[in-house]
This record gives structure tokens, sequence and C-alpha cells, in this order.
């Protein structure tokens, strides 16, 4: 990596090559491969912000599926409320189909 930001600094090439003893062809391979440090700063941005919108994602779907299991439960109250009610109106403890409420 030393060598790669010897390059990058502006250094020429072939100075940074004679000095480390490796060719020119070595050289841009080794940038080919591992790149600039502007080059894998980049590469760990794009991950960084793949994996927030995944992250995103998740949370929207967890809030959904919170808002879902919230509602189903609401739903099942509504009739037991009703149920209540209209034994306390009747004044007695029969029970009162609520079927078509």
């Amino acid at each position: 990596m030393k060598i790669l930001q010897e390059g990058e600094a502006g250094t020429r090439v072939i100075d940074i090559c004679r000095s480390y003893g490796i060719s020119d062809v070595t050289f841009y391979k080794w940038r080919e491969k591992y790149g600039t440090p502007q080059s894998s700063d980049a590469r760990r941005l794009k991950r960084l912000e793949e994996e927030n919108a995944r992250l995103k994602q998740l949370l929207i779907d967890a809030i959904l599926t919170n808002q879902i299991l919230q509602d189903t439960v609401v739903k099942k109250k509504l009739p037991r409320d009703s149920r209540a009610r209209l034994e306390a109106k009747s004044g007695s403890n029969r029970v009162v189909s609520t079927h078509m409420l």
C-alpha cells in the first residue's frame, strides 16, 4: 500500500519501481487490484450506503409488522368490549351473542 500511496503523492511510477525493485507492470497490476486510497474509500462508502438502505428497509418492515399486530389486537378487543357494554346495559349476567355486532 505504501508503494501505491507514493504513486498517488505524485512520485513518478518509474522511480517508485526502481526504488522497490518491481516492474511497472507489477505496479499497475497492484493498483488495479488494490486500487487507490480514494477508490477504496469510495467502495467502502458504497458498501455502507447499501447496508444503510438494507437496514432502513428492515426497520420499515418491522414497523409495519408491529402496526399490523397492534391493529389485529385492537380488532380482537372490540367485540369483548362491546359484549361487556351490552351485558352491563341489560343488567344480567347472561351471555349476549356478538355475532351481529
